[in-house]
């Protein structure tokens, strides 16, 4: 389209060509639903100037409804018809501006308001910079083209899925990384159980400090995320510095203005300078209260006592003991699926072998494991990398280098769950076919089985290759192109049949060109869908039934390329993965992603926390080479990944 859409900060008079975006009707009177406002009445239902309307002024923080009108208004000023779904979805965005959920029962991740807001917020903080704008335009019009298709299809956002295609990938891996987050906030928190007056008898509050998830908003209210079936009835968020926020879910309609009263009489009398004036919540039907913009001069002990005392508050059951056990038992399923892929697979071939670092210069040892017993609580790493083909056209710079970095980082990594890390590497010519198949046999004949304190990290970083039917290969150092390529490339079957059979918990990491179709094989979405998420659902159902998980990194999606640069030395998804474990960039670059941090409270790095770096790091990396590279991290077991802890935290 060809009108502009411009986000204005300020409410200067407009210039001519044009129209500002605000909920007022033709008779003078407010109305905040804009895009049914543009749908029923049109352009003429907004202020603008001249005649020749080129520029869409929208709010310095626009709202899904806000941007659903522009591009209702762009189809009308331009003579476009308008398909008759739209008003389902203008129904969905003047809930959702209320703070309502319009479709409670579609998962936030799939969701109209769910990928909505996970482009505002992968966009960039501040809407004022042009290259924050640009993302936010940009992933607003993939969004409206999905809408508009829906509703030529009369599909009701209400109750259809419409964003489980691979176009918004990593909008929804950015979501499910911001839940795994949320879940953790939960956890540094404080869990009430309340009566709150007006509400029902009793309620689950939720007080988070300083909340790491973006959208902790939404997920409180989720039953699907939530600490209790209900969701969260009362909100308490604290920013620290005086800053507080409470809420209610609006569609309780529950008035807070009792509350804010009484932290304004408490605000009134304290010592120490002029009061402030707590925010009420009037233009949210008082479901909001806040503190002074200045922050508050009471203490937070204080602000605590004033809210528990209103809303007869009384702490819930704590879970932290469940928790603890929780991420016990899951870390003893996770390192199990270790020693097995490591034994028998390397008594027929020999692999380069050593147990804390792997450098280029000073080549591993062969160092086969015996049969004299594994030891309890290994981090078992097998990487295996593949530059040098026997085809040169597939020639590849470092993932010989990666398989070996990757070794000693997690031969390295630091945690008391494991007492010992042994590496090992399988590069270039030793990683045939024959090889890599015998040593995955090897592994199901070995007399000496992992336990279930054991894990096993296995990576693979090479050439990836999908066949017409959109099934993932990856290409070992004899791969013949002239021939069949189920003959001569390993499927991921191969793989899944010896990771299906072990005791412990896998974690497989992929930095290989296609890397994400190896989940097209598992058939649990339709057509059109993008597989990168679905390979660990089907080839963890048998791990699901036996207890037994694993979780999956891939490097790319199933229509893309992992990227690899002189200047990294390393493939982007490698390179992002060893700067979590190692805790520092090795690459310095004007945006450098924030490395995860480690708390008094928390001092432990989890997969969670893992995958949220190296999506968003790939995702820098590729783009300052003019690319695109997504990074998708799955799981099975029900294992959650905040409770798979990897490495200890640099603080």
């Amino acid at each position: 389209m060809s009108l502009r859409l411009h986000i204005s900060s300020d409410n200067a008079p407009l210039a001519a060509g044009e129209l500002r975006i605000e909920g007022r009707a033709r008779e003078g009177t407010e109305r905040r639903d804009a895009a049914s406002l543009a749908l029923e009445h049109g352009p003429t239902s907004f202020e603008s100037h001249g005649e020749t309307l080129t520029t869409l002024v929208l709010p310095a923080e626009p709202t899904l409804d806000d941007l659903l009108a522009a591009a209702i208004l762009e189809h009308q000023i331009e003579g476009q018809s308008l398909p008759s779904g739209l008003q389902a979805f203008t129904r969905y965005t003047a809930l959702a501006r209320e703070g309502l959920r319009p479709a409670p029962a579609i998962p936030l991740a799939v969701s109209l308001e769910g990928v909505f807001a996970a482009v505002r917020r992968t966009a960039g903080d501040d809407l004022g910079d042009s290259g924050v704008r640009r993302r936010f335009v940009e992933g607003w019009r993939r969004i409206a083209d999905r809408v508009f298709e829906a509703a030529e299809a009369d599909q009701d956002p209400h109750v259809n899925v419409l964003f489980d295609g691979s176009a918004f990938a990593r909008e929804r891996a950015f979501l499910e990384n911001d839940e795994q987050l949320y879940r953790q906030d939960v956890q540094r928190g404080q869990s009430w159980r309340v009566r709150l007056p007006g509400g029902p008898p009793e309620a689950t509050a939720l007080l988070l400090d300083r909340p790491k998830s973006l959208l902790f908003k939404y997920w409180s209210r989720s039953s699907d995320t939530a600490s209790d079936s209900e969701g969260a009835l009362f909100l308490a968020v604290n920013w620290h510095g005086g800053n507080w926020v409470f809420s209610t879910d609006p569609v309780h309609r529950l008035d807070l203005k009792e509350l804010a009263a009484r932290l304004q009489t408490a605000e009134n009398a304290a010592k120490g300078g002029a009061a402030g004036t707590w925010f009420d919540g009037a233009p949210f039907s008082h479901t909001l209260v806040a503190a002074p913009k200045t922050g508050t001069r009471l203490r937070d002990e204080r602000v605590i006592a004033l809210v528990r005392q209103w809303a007869g508050a009384r702490a819930a059951h704590s879970t932290s003991r469940r928790t603890r056990w929780v991420a016990a038992i899951a870390m003893i399923l996770m390192v199990s699926l270790a020693a097995a892929f490591a034994l028998d697979l390397f008594e027929r071939d020999p692999v380069e072998t050593n147990d804390r670092g792997l450098t280029r210069d000073q080549p591993p040892s062969i160092d086969p494991i015996g049969e004299a017993g594994s030891t309890p609580g290994r981090l078992i790493t097998l990487s295996i990398g593949i530059s040098e083909y026997q085809d040169p056209t597939y020639r590849l710079h470092y993932a010989d280098d990666d398989a070996r970095a990757l070794a000693a980082a997690f031969g390295a990594v630091r945690n008391p769950l494991f007492q010992d890390a042994p590496s090992h590497v399988l590069l270039n010519e030793r990683a045939t076919k024959d090889g890599i198949l015998r040593a995955l046999q090897g592994l199901l004949k070995s007399s000496n089985r992992p336990t279930q304190d054991d894990l096993l990290v296995v990576t693979l970083a090479g050439h990836g290759k999908v066949n017409e039917n959109g099934y993932f290969f990856f290409l070992p150092h004899d791969y013949d192109e002239r021939r069949v390529l189920e003959s001569t490339a390993i499927a991921w079957e191969d793989f899944q049949r010896t990771l299906g059979h072990l005791p412990c918990m896998v974690l497989v990491v992929l930095d290989a060109c296609h890397a994400g179709a190896i989940s097209s094989r598992l058939g649990l979405r339709g057509p059109g869908e993008d597989p990168t998420q679905q390979l660990v659902r089907q080839a963890l159902a048998g791990f699901a039934d036996s207890q037994k998980g694993l979780v999956v990194m891939a490097g790319s999606l199933g229509a893309q390329s992992s990227r690899e640069s002189e200047e990294w030395g390393h493939g982007a998804f490698t390179l992002a993965l060893l700067e979590c474990l190692e805790g520092r960039h090795l690459l310095e670059s004007p945006t450098e992603t924030p490395l995860p941090q480690g708390t008094t409270e928390r001092p432990w790095l989890s997969m969670a926390d893992v995958s949220s770096y190296v999506s968003r790091r790939v995702a820098e990396l590729s783009l300052s080479v003019g690319s695109t590279q997504d990074v998708v991290t799955d799981q099975t077991g029900g294992i959650a990944l905040g409770s798979l802890l990897i490495t200890s935290a640099r603080k």
